[in-house]
Protein backbone atom coordinates (compact mmCIF):
# COMPACT_ATOMS: atom_id res chain seq x y z
CA UNK A 1 0.00 0.00 0.00
CA UNK A 2 1.42 3.35 -1.02
CA UNK A 3 0.70 6.75 0.33
CA UNK A 4 -0.54 10.04 -0.98
CA UNK A 5 0.34 13.11 1.03
CA UNK A 6 -0.40 16.81 0.79
CA UNK A 7 1.22 19.61 2.76
CA UNK A 8 -1.11 22.18 4.27
CA UNK A 9 0.63 25.48 5.02
CA UNK A 10 -0.92 27.18 7.99
CA UNK A 11 -1.56 30.85 8.75
CA UNK A 12 0.93 32.40 11.19
CA UNK A 13 -1.60 32.45 14.01
CA UNK A 14 -2.17 28.65 13.81
CA UNK A 15 0.69 26.62 15.27
CA UNK A 16 1.21 23.23 13.58
CA UNK A 17 1.90 21.37 16.83
CA UNK A 18 -1.16 22.86 18.51
CA UNK A 19 -3.27 21.97 15.48
CA UNK A 20 -1.88 18.42 15.60
CA UNK A 21 -2.89 18.07 19.27
CA UNK A 22 -6.33 19.62 18.85
CA UNK A 23 -7.08 17.63 15.69
CA UNK A 24 -6.03 14.35 17.30
CA UNK A 25 -8.41 15.02 20.20
CA UNK A 26 -11.16 15.26 17.58
CA UNK A 27 -10.17 12.01 15.87
CA UNK A 28 -8.29 13.60 12.97
CA UNK A 29 -4.65 12.62 12.48
CA UNK A 30 -2.26 15.09 10.86
CA UNK A 31 1.52 15.23 11.09
CA UNK A 32 3.25 18.49 12.05
CA UNK A 33 6.04 19.43 9.65
CA UNK A 34 8.81 19.56 12.25
CA UNK A 35 8.90 15.74 12.54
CA UNK A 36 10.06 15.54 8.90
CA UNK A 37 12.87 18.10 9.26
CA UNK A 38 15.46 17.07 11.86
CA UNK A 39 17.58 20.14 11.08
CA UNK A 40 14.85 22.36 12.50
CA UNK A 41 14.22 24.17 9.22
CA UNK A 42 10.57 23.69 8.48
CA UNK A 43 7.46 25.59 7.57
CA UNK A 44 4.42 26.00 9.79
CA UNK A 45 2.52 23.19 8.10
CA UNK A 46 0.93 19.78 8.58
CA UNK A 47 1.04 16.75 6.31
CA UNK A 48 -2.26 15.15 5.37
CA UNK A 49 -2.61 11.59 4.09
CA UNK A 50 -5.31 10.59 1.62
CA UNK A 51 -4.35 6.96 1.06
CA UNK A 52 -6.48 5.05 3.52
CA UNK A 53 -10.00 6.45 3.65
CA UNK A 54 -12.94 6.72 1.29
CA UNK A 55 -14.09 10.03 -0.20
CA UNK A 56 -16.93 10.58 2.30
CA UNK A 57 -14.61 10.11 5.28
CA UNK A 58 -12.02 12.44 3.75
CA UNK A 59 -14.64 15.15 3.11
CA UNK A 60 -15.87 14.85 6.70
CA UNK A 61 -12.34 15.07 8.12
CA UNK A 62 -11.42 17.99 5.83
CA UNK A 63 -14.49 19.93 6.96
CA UNK A 64 -13.73 19.32 10.63
CA UNK A 65 -10.09 20.27 10.13
CA UNK A 66 -11.08 23.48 8.30
CA UNK A 67 -13.50 24.34 11.11
CA UNK A 68 -10.74 23.79 13.66
CA UNK A 69 -8.27 26.00 11.77
CA UNK A 70 -10.88 28.77 11.49
CA UNK A 71 -11.60 28.46 15.22
CA UNK A 72 -7.89 28.72 16.03
CA UNK A 73 -7.59 31.86 13.89
CA UNK A 74 -10.06 33.78 16.08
Amino acid sequence: MGGFYVWLRLPEQVNAVTLFTEALQRGIAVAPSHVFYPDGLHENAVRLSFARYNADTLRYAAKRLADLVHHMMR
